[in-house]
């Protein structure tokens, strides 16, 4: 009875109502068939953009989960691609943590991509060796990301002193 009042009053108020009161009251109207003012059309915007959302969300992959890793070794070198012809961009400490977001055969990503400093074909960042702002340097569109020999990296913190190689 509360819909009856609410259509007639919509009726009242100017909005078009596409169906019959009689097929209303005896229960056989569908959402399909009533087509109302712009309150409909509101809802309908709203279920659009609600649905589209929900596609979007649904097929968009998932971030890979966080890996942080302890770097177990001296000597780590980040360097500019997973080669060691590549560019050293840095060095990492004993028991520095550092994330993993990709593993690449012996090798390890721990930044994400970000600008190369690329200037005349030569990177900023590159601290020695290759430093040319190419694909085989790692240095794609003007960004790299920094990589590791991933048997520099650890689950576990490390012992507090490192082992000397000797």
């Amino acid at each position: 009875m509360r819909v009856l009042q609410l259509l007639a009053s919509l009726r009242s108020k100017g909005h078009a109502a596409a169906f019959d009161m009689d097929d209303l009251a005896q229960g056989r109207m569908t959402s399909r068939r009533i087509a109302g003012g712009p309150e409909s059309e509101m809802r309908r915007a709203v279920l659009v953009a609600t649905t589209l959302l929900a596609a979007l969300v649904a097929f968009v992959q998932p971030v890979q989960a966080e890996n942080r890793m302890w770097v177990a070794g001296e000597n780590a070198k980040r360097r500019s691609c997973p080669s060691m012809e590549c560019g050293i961009v840095g060095m990492l400490f004993y028991r520095e943590t550092v994330i993993v977001y990709e593993t690449d055969h012996e090798w390890s990503r721990i930044t994400g991509y970000s600008n190369a400093g690329c200037y005349k074909g030569v990177s900023t960042f590159v601290e020695s060796g290759r430093n040319d702002c190419s694909k085989e340097n790692g240095i794609s569109n003007g960004k790299f990301a920094e990589w590791v020999r991933s048997d520099f990296l650890a689950p576990a913190k490390p012992p507090y002193e490192p082992e000397i190689e000797g």
